[in-house]
């Protein structure tokens, strides 16, 4: 087995993500921003300037960077921790770390020459050579403008990128679940992943199962490979022996886009039995020749064990003092301070050198006199109730002095104990079960045994089982929708935080006027807070909510409506766009759109300063080129737009420029 260090992983992911260190500028989709690399030559005689527009949009262009070198290894530190907060998706550097940084920037011309951190966005934009912009519009359409001006502030390049939109796509990682294993209070995760593919790092969740959310943690991560295979084994040793847990694992790349990891990992800590003794087969028998009742008790591993101490009580929710204090190797004791057709529970706990260990189960005696054992009651059932699962019976036969309750969790468990003695009043009997000691979405399993005036139990009822709690769940909040194509991207606020029974959400559309129906045949998964529909018709007007879905088939109320309607189709642009320098100017030329509507072309230009561009020409269908005369100095942009019949015009194409020398 072959152990990966974090280097080498850094260096395996920049070859399969995106060229961040590529000459002209690019713009990547990030998972709530857009990241822009403007070049590899760090500027030092002079800045970089970023400029952003919407996607068609006729509004001038906004300043949102400029990229210049650090001055100090304290500028550089701050830089980093500024940048990390926006998407904290990286590893910051140590100290020492930064300072080698700062020397190897004043050291080079270009971020290629420094190893490993020339591919890490985090870096690339502190060093003043790239820009994660979270201040855009999801699902909304973008051009940058990457332009290099010298100290003077003369123009010595500039070049376009986009269009392009956040969130970014799915990367597409194929991890898959291997196994898990839980020994000693520690539980082991095992992962696959592809090794041409390689998820920068990965996000682990884990919820105490029906017990509390999902929360974010930190284990250690180890990175390995085996037969030609990679793999990540994750070490949590921050859990409780006994407790059920749940883990999602959900790897993500460079920029922090994620594939959603379909495997939820369930497994139980075990406890470590040298450490954590139990008691087993712990008993109360009724001992009518001695008058007493017998405890009888075995303890799964005594080696931790120094002394036992019994507790007894008259009633079974309080009032408990030590009887005995007993060595570790007992496992008998006869109590004879009893009386007969009175109830006696017992519990054990242990003592170790220092610690005391948590109580055993409870157990119920009872000195029975000689007589007939009880018929158990019949015709039991349950009825929910806002209060609880209450729990109704009927008598069989006389001399009955009072009743047990007995639940088990779920079907075929062993069932225990929860109730003192329930006195007999009349011919019916009845408990409740209070909804405090219920966990929703969990179904329970109830019986009922008689005790006579002799104190002699019966055997137990038959069992009946109560549905399970539907918990409640709040609607879902800041529902929202975005043209994302052809369809209408939904996203609303995760719910997982204060839901924790949340299993799901349904979407449903209504045509204005009719009544809702379903786009999803299936609830969508707990963990996916967004979703697509690209059934639209256009032009006409649709009204959407959204509902939570939890555990016992319940349902939360709808969110805020929301009304969308899928415009008609614009007319295309033209394409091909290109510009042949003249001594005057230069000749635009294009390629028209395969369109029968075509009214005429539209023709704009902008400087390089910016602002909202001028149209500066019409020409008839048919027509595709134009002769521009161009007498004032300077660098021009110039694009093309369709206009057809029936009034709609297009977005312009892309732009070609033009300078002109003094």
């Amino acid at each position: 087995m072959k152990q990966l260090t974090f280097s080498m992983l850094i260096v395996i992911i920049l070859a399969t993500a995106f060229s961040v260190t590529a000459q002209e500028p690019v713009s990547v989709a990030g998972p709530d921003g857009i990241f822009t690399q403007f070049g590899t030559a760090l500027p030092d005689t002079f800045e970089y300037r970023l400029f952003r527009f919407e996607s068609g949009s006729k509004q001038k262009p906004t300043l949102v960077f400029t990229g210049q070198k650090p001055v100090s290894a304290e500028e550089l530190k701050t830089r980093l921790l500024n940048i990390n907060a926006k998407n904290p998706v990286y590893p910051m550097p140590g100290d020492s770390v930064i300072q080698w940084l700062y020397e190897a920037l004043n050291g080079f011309q270009t971020i290629d020459s420094i190893p490993i951190y020339n591919g890490i966005p985090l870096f690339v934009e502190a060093a003043g050579l790239g820009f994660y912009d979270n201040t855009v519009t999801p699902e909304t359409s973008y051009n940058y403008r990457v332009t290099v001006f010298d100290k003077a502030g003369h123009l010595i390049s500039s070049s376009p990128t986009g269009p392009v939109s956040a969130p970014g796509r799915d990367p597409g990682f194929n991890v898959k679940f291997v196994n898990a294993v839980s020994s000693n209070g520690t539980i082991t995760l095992n992962f696959s992943f592809d090794e041409a593919n390689r998820p920068f790092d990965f996000r682990i969740v884990r919820q105490a199962y029906l017990q509390t959310g999902y929360r974010e943690i930190f284990p250690q991560k180890f990175f390995y490979s085996e037969n030609g295979s990679s793999f990540l084994r994750i070490t949590d040793q921050q859990v409780i022996p006994g407790v059920i847990y749940r883990y999602v694992v959900t790897p993500y790349d460079i920029l922090g886009n994620i594939t959603p990891c379909a495997d939820r990992v369930k497994i139980t800590c075990r406890r470590d039995a040298t450490q954590n003794p139990e008691v087993i087969k712990f008993s109360a028998q009724s001992n009518e020749v001695k008058r007493a009742i017998d405890l009888k008790w075995k303890l799964a591993v005594t080696e931790s064990v120094q002394s036992i101490s019994l507790f007894r009580s008259e009633h079974f929710d309080s009032a408990y003092t030590v009887i005995s204090r007993l060595p570790a190797g007992d496992t008998l004791f006869t109590d004879r301070n009893v009386d007969p057709r009175k109830s006696y529970h017992y519990y054990l706990v242990m003592h170790g050198l220092k610690e005391k260990f948590p109580p055993s189960a409870i157990v119920t005696g009872m000195l029975k006199e000689t007589t007939n054992i009880p018929l158990p009651p019949h015709n039991l059932s349950i009825n929910q109730t806002s209060e609880g699962n209450l729990l109704t019976w009927e008598k069989t036969g006389t001399g009955i002095e009072g009743y047990y309750v007995y639940r088990s969790l779920g079907f075929g468990n062993n069932m225990k104990q929860i109730s003192s003695l329930v006195p007999e009043k009349g011919l019916t009997g009845e408990y409740i079960d209070s909804v405090q000691n219920l966990t929703p979405g969990v179904s329970y399993g109830y019986a009922v045994a008689a005790v006579n005036n002799g104190f002699s139990i019966s055997k137990k009822s038959k069992t009946v089982f109560a549905e399970p709690i539907t918990p409640p769940l709040p609607a879902p909040t800041n529902f929202f929708i975005n043209r994302q194509g052809n369809g209408a991207f939904l996203a609303w606020d995760p719910m997982t935080e204060r839901a924790p029974y949340l299993s799901g959400y349904t979407i449903y559309r209504a045509e204005k006027g009719n009544e809702p129906v379903k786009l999803n045949s299936r609830p969508l998964p707990y963990n996916r807070n967004s979703y697509l529909d690209t059934s639209l018709v256009r032009g006409i007007k649709y009204v959407y909510t959204v509902r939570a879905n939890g555990t016992g088939n319940s349902e939360s109320p709808s969110s805020d409506s929301f009304e969308f309607m899928l415009p008609e189709l614009l007319p295309q642009p033209p394409s091909g766009i290109r510009l042949t320098k003249t001594s005057e100017g230069g000749v635009l030329s294009w390629d028209a759109p395969a369109m029968s509507n075509i009214q005429a072309f539209y023709i704009y230009r902008e400087n390089s300063e910016g602002g909202t561009p001028e149209k500066i020409a019409e020409v008839p269908a048919g027509t595709t080129e134009y002769e521009i005369i161009q007498e004032t100095p300077g660098m021009y942009f110039f694009t093309v737009s369709t206009f057809a019949v029936d009034g709609q015009e297009s977005v312009r194409s892309n732009e070609v420029w033009l300078h002109k020398a003094e």
